[in-house]
């Protein structure tokens, strides 16, 4: 061959791709009035007379869809951290965090009980937390944009009220509202989402875990299942099930990571007539790119959950082993509550531990209903009417109970609340009553308890911070 014909091939060639690169716009195969260009893989929709929006699209397009990949690409490889107080770091730690609350309240080794709250509990927290990690990879089909569909607002809601299907468009004839939504398949979840609420809900209310008031005023918990024969609490089991979070996991990657590219509306409304095709296409990709602008996660845990799993870890303990009389109340849920910020401050730091439980402000918040607290008067669960639980008067004993147990830390030293629960398990749990708390109070530091709740009753409180 000559290197003129050569040249004269590639010439052709060089005319084909171009002629193929730059092909005519074809009318779209079921839409009536509109035209398809497609370049590159790339494909925009549009109506005669959009041209120019068409052509301004392709360029910016391409280089996001580029961009994409690499985004792409680090998402899906990227595997979440362990934080301290996550789901995945109770799980992990379990019977060891179940040991420390255990000893923060004077028992030497956790029960069954307190393990059966602290699984259930952990399961609806390790499924937020799983979901949080996976928000990243969810947000991929809002990227993977491939086609790109040039409307006008008026154009679409003639065509929908018409009765023309447009696939992921919908509108609200009431509210003339335009919607558009990517369809995606549903795939199945490792657990029932609102069972495990459920579950997590029942857990967090004390008459939940069976409290049962026998004949001498003292309550049992679900004496069939976390005692023994001789009344004695049953240690500590393995958990029910392992949490394979990572199975979860990986297969909603998977999932993701296989769905198709997505085809995203350009909608112009009349306050665009002033903007440049450019200009408007610019704006398109940077829609494109907002879910994966965001900083990056190192990781999520929720200080709220954390603090409520470990407070009741903590009361039933203490209700379990050391009093089960009505008049328990103020001490179960103020040493609960100091328990659980206590452990969440040691473990994650003071800062974290604040937003779990944020004890000047609750105080604060409750400072009109002050004149109202009698922490010896505030009933047990059980002896509590539906319609009390959940009102503010509720929610400040809660306060200023927990007041006067951080005053007892204060006053006598953080390893003090053990000290006095193991003085009170002298007495038999049946036999024992506020009375009993307050000797074995007064015993260990010459002091008298009722001191203790009359500051927490009465001092003033921190002004809100606002």
């Amino acid at each position: 061959m000559t290197t003129l014909s050569l040249l004269g091939r590639c010439g052709l060639a060089v005319c084909w791709i171009a002629a193929t690169a730059l092909a005519a716009p074809v009318p779209h195969p079921t839409r009536e009035g509109r035209l398809v260009d497609e370049r590159d893989g790339l494909r925009v929709e549009y109506s005669p007379g959009q041209e120019a929006y068409a052509e301004a699209v392709f360029a910016p397009l391409a280089a996001w869809r580029q961009e994409f990949a690499e985004k792409e690409a680090e998402i899906l490889a990227k595997e979440p951290a362990v934080l301290p107080g996550s789901a995945k770091d109770l799980i992990a730690h379990r019977d060891d965090i179940l040991t420390t609350v255990a000893k923060e309240i004077g028992l030497p080794a956790p029960t069954a009980l307190q393990g059966r709250v602290f699984d259930t509990m952990v399961g609806y927290y390790a499924m937020v937390e799983v979901f949080m990690d996976l928000l990243p990879v969810t947000a991929l089909p809002m990227g993977r944009c491939r086609d790109a569909q040039i409307w006008t607002k008026a154009d679409l809601s003639q065509r929908l009220v018409a009765g023309e299907k447009l696939e992921g468009f919908s509108w609200d004839p009431e509210t003339q509202a335009l919607d558009y939504r990517i369809g995606m398949l549903e795939f199945e979840s490792p657990v029932n989402q609102e069972e495990a609420a459920q579950k997590f809900e029942a857990a967090r209310l004390e008459h939940s875990f069976n409290y049962r008031p026998g004949a001498d005023g003292v309550v049992n918990i679900a004496a069939s299942v976390t005692f023994d024969k001789d009344g004695h609490p049953q240690p500590l089991q393995p958990a029910e099930r392992a949490f394979r979070w990572d199975l979860y996991t990986a297969k909603v990657r998977g999932y993701f990571k296989d769905l198709r590219d997505t085809s995203w509306p350009i909608v112009l409304k009349p306050e665009d007539d002033g903007k440049s095709p450019d200009t408007v296409a610019r704006e398109f990709v940077d829609r494109l790119r907002e879910p994966f602008g965001q900083p990056d996660n190192p990781g999520y845990r929720n200080p709220v959950l954390l603090h409520v799993i470990l407070h009741e870890v903590a009361e039933v303990g203490i209700v379990e082993n050391f009093i089960g009389s009505a008049d328990r109340r103020w001490l179960c849920d103020g040493a609960a509550n100091y328990v659980a910020w206590k452990f969440v401050r040691d473990r994650c730091g003071a800062e974290f531990a604040q937003e779990s439980y944020p004890f000047d402000t609750r105080l604060a918040q409750h400072a009109a209903q002050q004149k109202q607290i009698d922490l010896k008067k505030w009933r047990a669960a059980e002896n509590t009417k539906e319609e009390e639980n959940g009102t503010p008067l509720m929610k400040a004993h809660y306060a200023f109970a927990t007041r006067a147990v951080f005053e007892m830390a204060r006053q006598h030293g953080e390893d003090f609340l053990p000290k006095l629960f193991q003085e009170v398990a002298k007495t038999p749990r049946k036999k024992v009553r506020m009375e009993t708390v307050e000797k074995a109070y007064r015993k260990l530091t010459g002091k008298k308890l009722g001191e203790v709740l009359k500051y927490a009753e009465t001092a003033p409180v921190p002004v809100a911070a606002k």
